[in-house]
């Protein structure tokens, strides 16, 4: 007597198979087992449905839940290294903005005309060698550049004001 699937009398009834009744009532179903259950199916012309046991449904649910594990890692890790590169851009953007005040401050339109102005002083030392200080002169001095003469008088008028005789003897000033 063929099994009525759906409830339906008037309905064309499939009848189970050999593998399908072979389930009924069942407590274990190995791989094979519903294996040619799934072929009876699809014998049948019942298509988009399976069965599948239940040690493959447990793996299948470890599956996903390891995948859905791995997929928040990863979108855990991703956030985590776009706001430490963000962080890291901020960085060098304080950087470059240092570097290009202090490029205007020295002049420079940008670094190789800061080095090009560099090196030219540096040939410029290396021009004028070990010499001390400035540069020395060839003139000397001559006796008619400076006058001492009257030194003395004029001393002796500073020394014969008022103020200036009082402080004389003092302690402090001798």
């Amino acid at each position: 007597m063929p099994l009525n699937l759906f409830g339906k009398k008037d309905a064309v009834t499939p009848t189970l198979g050999a593998a399908m009744l072979a389930l009924v009532g069942a407590t274990t179903v190995t791989p094979e087992m519903a294996s040619a259950a799934n072929e009876e199916l699809t014998a049948m012309g019942i298509s988009g449905a399976a069965l599948i046991t239940e040690a493959a449904l447990e793996g299948l649910e470890t599956a996903e839940t390891a995948w859905n594990a791995t997929q928040e890692a990863l979108t855990t890790a991703g956030a985590t290294d776009v706001a430490a590169l963000a962080a890291e851009r901020d960085t060098l953007k304080t950087g470059m903005a240092t570097v290009n005040a202090a490029l205007t401050a020295a002049g420079a339109a940008d670094v190789t005309a800061l080095a090009a102005d560099r090196d030219k002083h540096k040939a410029d030392a290396e021009q004028f060698g070990n010499q001390p200080g400035a540069l020395g002169t060839s003139s000397t001095k001559k006796k008619a550049d400076a006058s001492e003469e009257g030194g003395d008088e004029h001393t002796k008028a500073i020394d014969a004001l008022p103020h200036n005789k009082a402080l004389e003897g003092h302690p402090v000033f001798g």
